[in-house]
């Protein structure tokens, strides 16, 4: 039989639940206006509400929600260049570790030969990547780049799903342009930022790693018109 709850037990928890939104939206409003006020080193706030529903050690929700709040900390262009140099770092190595497939699964030679040039460009990107990073942040560290890990998903779709090699071919250039064609929306984007910013040798790099992702999109553009004519045949 389930235990029956007195009205007086009833308006106790109703109260406690009121008190704890109200400390939430409290927490929440101190949090946007004081930075100060949050613990960015570890995602948490320096001063815990002090209800007896928050404990000192907080549940993995109060942690999340808290944790989302101080995430970033994306306050002005030179911390929002940062962050998507960190979202550029990871997206070079994903395509670091995607690339070997596409070499592996292309049929053409000129295909595989363009794929092979572009993965020691790529390796280059992450050493630009990460020094760019430790000049302007310390450290080079990752920050999810989720666009990348989707196009990254879709490419390795497209190699379990085309199973004729021709048309394989053209799903791997499809596949590998869209990529392209994000690496130079991101690096163009950072390249003008770092110029806003007064930041000319970064600038400079962005638009050297720019430039060669322009010219990769290039070379695919050029054998697809062969593989495809191929493919059709």
């Amino acid at each position: 039989m389930a235990k029956s709850h007195s009205a007086g037990e009833e308006n106790l928890a109703v109260e406690e639940a009121s008190n704890l939104i109200r400390e939430m939206k409290t927490m929440i409003a101190r949090g946007l206006r004081d930075p100060s006020y949050r613990d960015l080193s570890s995602g948490y706030f320096r001063s815990p509400p002090t209800s007896s529903s928050w404990k000192n050690s907080p549940t993995p929700f109060e942690r999340k929600y808290a944790m989302k709040l101080t995430s970033a900390n994306i306050q002005d262009l030179r911390a929002l260049y940062i962050n998507n140099l960190k979202k550029a770092l990871d997206m070079e190595q994903k395509i670091t570790k995607a690339l070997p497939d596409l070499i592996e699964k292309s049929s053409d030679s000129e295909l595989k030969d363009a794929f092979r040039t572009h993965l020691e460009q790529t390796k280059g990107h992450v050493s630009k990547v990460e020094k760019l990073l430790e000049k302007n942040a310390g450290h080079a560290e990752t920050e999810t780049c989720k666009v990348i890990q989707g196009l990254t998903t879709e490419a390795s779709d497209t190699i379990k799903d085309v199973t004729d090699p021709s048309l394989r071919n053209i799903a791997l250039i499809g596949a590998a342009q869209q990529v392209e064609h994000h690496e130079i929306a991101v690096y163009g984007t950072l390249r003008r930022w770092a110029e806003i910013l007064g930041l000319s040798d970064d600038a400079r790099l962005l638009q050297s790693i720019e430039k060669e992702e322009g010219n990769a999109d290039h070379i695919l553009t050029q054998i697809s018109e062969r593989v495809n004519m191929q493919a059709a045949a």
